[in-house]
């Protein structure tokens, strides 16, 4: 319902959705192949040039992500 509600919002903008657990071999990030900083630095640039995010955050009161 979120990301329907977010491209309803765009106004005829086209939006494109990432899934990180898609996009990111999630064997190789567990397996310590790149460091934490090269994943922040990767993540940050990454959202620098797609140039807007929507972060869905469960549950709303505890969002597991920012624990």
């Amino acid at each position: 319902e979120v990301l329907l509600e977010h491209d309803k919002q765009r106004q005829g903008d086209k939006a494109f959705f990432w899934f990180d657990i898609f996009s990111v071999n999630q064997h190789s990030a567990d397996a310590k192949i790149h460091t934490s900083d090269w994943w922040r630095i990767t993540f940050q640039q990454k959202i620098i040039e797609i140039g807007e995010m929507l972060l869905v955050l469960t549950p709303w009161h505890d969002p597991v992500p920012l624990k």
